[in-house]
């Protein structure tokens, strides 16, 4: 990467910019609504719940925004580059927070059964997120790189990257990051499942549409983060100065990632609907058109009614 001294015109395309503020504008406004409707309840579920939520709350309302400040500025100022420190910071912290949380989400129905517990354990994950992500201020900083193609032009633009004089560090966060974000989450939620779906142990009926979100939550995990940090850590590494492509594809995979919000609040969104048409008698008099306060507030209703049914007919068989 290369920088140009000589009268540069800075590059920031409308589109990108436009996109990434609808996303953030829709995954803000959803995620903040399933708060809203669910935060009531003082039950477990509710609260990994809104936890999950929270961090695509964060996501759409510090990151995507700082992330574009820092991407798009006209020129590097220190505001500017603590826009970057910012977006890289909050970054990591909602990652690590979000697939940690709903992981916690996954040992609901054996584990963390008081919501005491529960947010203790969120406590905790929170804190280690933010104790791993305080890295990320010193890692990275700005760059002002020439757009190849348009040397004749003299086009830059402002990127935020890792800085290269301290790539032992890394080279040790590149080894964590592959376990804690992907790895210990993928082994976790794989031997859980493979545990409750054994046939000594087949999960309870109630429980289904727990176990199916937790597991759609970390597919779309993978599905959204990976790509970009995949290609980030190879562009790291390979550093390659004449790459034509890398703002391209960089701006399309993080436009891609700042999407996980949106997918979030869609799963989130369908499990509760899900749950409701499993767990609950539907009356002939109700409407389609239920917001989703009175749906979460169902939903919770029949997961406590089919506990206490469950557990009752457990010890009538037992006796």
């Amino acid at each position: 990467m290369s920088a140009n001294e000589s009268d540069p015109i800075h590059y920031a395309p409308k589109l990108p910019i436009i996109i990434n503020s609808v996303i953030c504008i829709v995954s803000f406004f959803f995620n903040s609504l399933i708060i809203q409707a669910i935060c009531k309840s003082r039950s477990t579920y509710s609260v990994l719940i809104c936890a999950v939520s929270l961090a695509h709350v964060l996501l759409a309302g510090v990151t995507v925004p700082s992330g574009l400040v820092a991407r798009y500025s006209i020129k590097a100022t220190m505001g500017t580059l603590m826009a970057c420190k910012l977006y890289k910071f909050s970054q990591k912290l909602t990652v690590v927070g979000a697939i940690h949380t709903v992981l916690l989400l996954a040992f609901h129905s054996s584990v963390v059964t008081i919501s005491g517990r529960a947010m203790f354990l969120l406590s905790f994950i929170w804190f280690f997120g933010a104790s791993y992500a305080v890295w990320q201020v010193v890692l990275n900083t700005l760059y002002l790189v020439q757009i190849p193609g348009d040397y004749e032009r003299n086009q830059t633009s402002l990127i935020c990257f890792e800085v290269y004089t301290i790539k032992f560090v890394k080279d040790i966060f590149s080894v964590t990051d592959l376990l804690v974000i992907y790895v210990v989450p993928f082994v976790v939620i794989t031997v859980l499942y493979l545990r409750k779906h054994s046939p000594a142990n087949s999960p309870a009926q109630e429980k289904y549409s727990r176990w199916k979100l937790s597991i759609c939550l970390t597919a779309l995990h993978f599905a959204m983060q990976l790509p970009n940090d995949i290609y980030l850590t190879y562009a790291f590494y390979i550093k390659d100065e004449e790459d034509k492509h890398f703002l391209l594809i960089s701006t399309v995979l993080q436009t891609f990632a700042n999407c996980h919000g949106i997918g979030n609040a869609a799963l989130t969104i369908l499990s509760l609907r899900d749950a409701r048409k499993r767990l609950c008698c539907k009356a002939p008099n109700d409407s389609v058109d239920h917001g989703i306060e009175e749906q979460a507030e169902e939903v919770e209703s029949c997961l406590q009614q089919s506990d206490v049914i469950y557990n009752g007919n457990r010890t009538i068989t037992n006796t």
